[in-house]
């Protein structure tokens, strides 16, 4: 994907700078003029309100920006972003769908549109959007677990699988970052669909490169259980709850 936009990103309020210019060419020819300096000190005041956690601000300096130049589809894609965080879907909703007719080819548009509608529970919608991005941009391992997710939400195992299948082929750093919630989705997937073996792999993978991490001994405490294997599962649950207590020792007293 075009990296998906935040509100609180410098980079992408930077971003939109720079790509103003195309911008201001296509209002150049409208019957008002244009102020350069007013609209990109509208986006740098965003960029400050953002990074000061001041969404509503935020999204009251990006729609003055959206006034004098309403053909930037980045802008409405951060607006969407304040909308969100403010759990105002409709609003949010309504600005990614405008810059998606702005930017139809754009593949962080339509992921952004999946995770709005992920957000509202409409799963099938979501996986709409995560497939369109998928076609946009095969390479994106997020919009895989993303749609992974969603297909989660639906019950479709067997397609939420190969879906974090896909994503661990990918080793960006985003996608290691989450490698442990990838891997134990991914087991417990398994065991929702009785592969045991494969659910087994997960678990197992985990436990070995991560063993500072309960997740890996949860998952395999409930594969072990399900297959009647009651000592080993109570093994492996003590073991993660001694690691759930080192994490955080107030644990011990719940």
């Amino acid at each position: 994907m075009t990296t998906v936009v935040s509100l609180n990103s410098s980079f992408w309020f930077v971003k939109v700078l720079a790509c103003s210019a195309t911008g201001l060419l296509l209002c150049a020819s409208s019957a008002f003029a244009f102020d350069e300096k007013k609209y990109n000190g509208l986006l740098e005041s965003a960029r400050q309100h953002s990074q000061a956690m001041e969404v509503e601000a935020a999204i009251k300096d990006l729609t003055a920006a959206i006034t004098m130049n309403p053909s930037d589809p980045r802008t409405f894609q951060l607006r969407a972003e304040g909308f969100r965080d403010l759990n105002l879907l409709p609003e949010a909703l309504k600005d990614i769908n405008h810059a998606i007719e702005l930017s139809p080819k754009d593949a962080g548009l339509w992921r952004d549109k999946g995770w709005l509608h992920y957000k509202n529970g409409q799963h099938k919608l979501a996986v709409e959007d995560y497939s369109k991005a998928l076609e946009l941009n095969p390479k994106d391992g997020n919009a895989y677990r993303s749609r992974a997710r969603s297909y989660s939400c639906l019950k479709d195992w067997k397609s939420a699988a190969a879906d974090y299948e896909k994503c661990l082929q990918f080793k960006s750093k985003a996608i290691l970052r989450t490698e442990v919630e990838n891997r134990a989705s991914l087991g417990d997937l398994y065991l929702k669909d009785k592969r045991f073996n494969e659910a087994l792999a997960q678990f197992n993978y985990l436990i070995e490169h991560y063993p500072q991490i309960s997740k890996g001994y949860y998952g395999r405490a409930d594969l072990y259980k399900q297959q009647g294997k009651t000592d080993l599962a109570k093994r492996d649950l003590q073991k993660a709850h001694e690691l759930d207590y080192e994490m955080d020792p107030a644990l011990r007293k719940l």
